[in-house]
């Protein structure tokens, strides 16, 4: 690793960034960080943070479904999402990383997590910053998450800004808490730099539909790429009306061929697993 000595403010511009919406227990910035490692086989590859260190640990988000889950046509897992968008000897240590994660539950983990990797040396990122309590949104601002609370085992991955979220649903007491919604413009405009790369990956539940209508009606994505020469790569898990619980964010997304439209301005754009 390559030392990197940077004053630890929150949110401060990078060449290189990694946004990361929907960092639950904070297995992802492990992975991301694992990802400028060797390829080894499972059984052998050490983690680079470990509970007994104080680290991130051995929580996974969705590790107990693993077996059981669907493969997505084309899908990259975040490991080799990140190994495959390297570019010109970077490695994740040269990247800002930004967690976005709205369950109050995971709060004090993602904090220790994340003053942990800052007092690293030599540092792992080249600064890291969770927004605990915050979601990926349509616009800035209070927002509200209904939260997953019977998926004890899969670190209640089912959070969601929808209460017809399929475990939510399953929930008898529905709880809900207040949030800080943020819009990837926002986030955009704070982080990125001139000729800089800007990685990311979102899962967040049905959320993501929102998150990207807002930035494809703001052109924020053509215009960072067009004036700043910024380069950006989504790694994007889509969720279907069987889990949301709705057809609309789906089919608003699609008249509107949002797809479409993010790959027009330049960005390269992958459909996969955001997890794991």
């Amino acid at each position: 690793l390559k030392h990197q000595a940077f004053p630890a403010f929150n949110v401060i511009p990078c060449n290189n960034v990694f946004l990361d919406f929907g960092s639950n227990v904070g297995d992802s910035f492990r992975k991301f960080v694992d990802a400028g490692l060797p390829i080894l086989p499972p059984e052998t590859r050490p983690l680079m943070f470990d509970v007994e260190s104080g680290g991130i640990g051995k929580d996974c988000y969705g590790c107990n479904r693993r077996k059981r889950r669907a493969r997505m046509a084309n899908s990259f897992v975040l490991p080799t999402f990140v190994q495959h968008n390297l570019q010109n000897g970077t490695m994740p240590e040269d990247y800002c990383y930004y967690g976005i994660e709205g369950n109050p539950q995971f709060t004090s983990r993602l904090q220790k997590i994340e003053l942990t990797a800052m007092n690293m040396r030599p540092r792992p990122v080249r600064h890291v910053h969770f927004l605990t309590e915050h979601i990926g949104s349509k616009q800035d601002g209070p927002a509200t998450l209904y939260l997953d609370t019977i998926n004890n085992l899969d670190n209640f991955w089912g959070s969601s800004i929808y209460a017809s979220h399929i475990d939510i649903r399953k929930n008898s007491n529905v709880t809900a808490v207040n949030v800080t919604g943020i819009t990837l413009t926002t986030l955009l405009n704070k982080v990125a730099m001139p000729n800089g790369h800007i990685m990311m990956k979102i899962d967040i539940e049905g959320g993501e539909y929102e998150l990207l209508t807002e930035a494809v009606n703001s052109n924020i994505f053509c215009n960072l790429a067009e004036t700043k020469n910024v380069r950006i790569t989504i790694l994007l898990e889509p969720h279907h009306e069987s889990l949301v619980g709705s057809r609309q964010p789906r089919i608003d997304w699609d008249e509107m061929k949002g797809n479409d439209r993010i790959r027009n301005c330049g960005v390269e754009y992958s459909i996969g697993d955001g997890g794991r």
